[in-house]
C-alpha cells in the first residue's frame, strides 16, 4: 500500500473522468453565477438634497439667522419625505439644506420646496430672492494617477 495515493489527488489519479466531471461542473456553475452577477458601469446612487440660499448684503449672521433661516426652516420641515433640515447663517447669506428620505421623488420635492419658500412673506425687503437648487453630486468611481517626465498639460492629453 505504499505506492497507492491518498486524498483528492489519489482519487483523480485512479479515476481520470472524475476530474473532468468536476471541472465541467465548475464551468457550468461559473456560467450560471455570471448571469446573476450584479455589475454596473455607473452604480446607482442618489443624493437627495435641495438647498435654499438667500443673500442679504450687509446683514450680520445673527440678523440672517433671525430673519431668514428661522423664517424658512419651519415651512421646510413639514414637506413630505423630508428627513432633515439644516440651516446655516453667515454674514450676508443664509443657507438651508433640505435632506429627503432615500427613494423620494426629487422633482416633487424640489417643487414642494419652491412652493414652501414662496409662502414665506416675512423675508427682509433688502434680502435678495431665494435661490433654490437640487444638489447634483456624483461619487468618485475611480481615480487615475499619472506621472512622468512631461509637463502637466502633456500628461492630461495622454490620459
Amino acid at each position: 500500500m505504499t505506492g497507492e495515493r491518498r486524498g483528492a489527488i489519489g482519487i483523480f489519479a485512479r479515476h481520470p473522468t472524475a476530474s473532468n466531471l468536476v471541472m465541467a461542473l465548475m464551468v457550468v456553475g461559473g456560467l450560471l453565477a455570471l448571469g446573476r452577477h450584479n455589475t454596473q458601469f455607473f452604480p446607482d446612487f442618489s443624493v437627495d438634497f435641495v438647498t435654499v440660499s438667500v443673500t442679504w448684503p450687509g446683514a450680520s449672521a445673527e440678523d440672517v439667522e433671525a430673519n431668514i433661516v428661522e423664517a424658512l426652516e419651519p415651512e421646510l420641515r413639514f414637506i413630505d419625505d423630508v428627513k432633515n433640515v439644516l440651516g446655516t447663517a453667515m454674514e450676508g447669506v443664509g443657507q438651508i439644506a433640505v435632506e429627503f428620505n432615500p427613494g423620494a421623488d426629487m422633482q416633487a420635492g424640489l417643487s414642494a420646496v419652491e412652493q414652501a419658500v414662496a409662502q414665506v412673506t416675512t423675508l427682509p425687503e433688502a434680502a435678495e430672492r431665494p435661490v433654490i437648487k437640487r444638489i447634483a453630486h456624483y461619487d468618485t468611481v475611480s481615480r487615475l494617477v499619472i506621472s512622468g517626465p512631461f509637463p502637466q498639460a502633456s500628461l492630461k492629453a495622454i490620459a
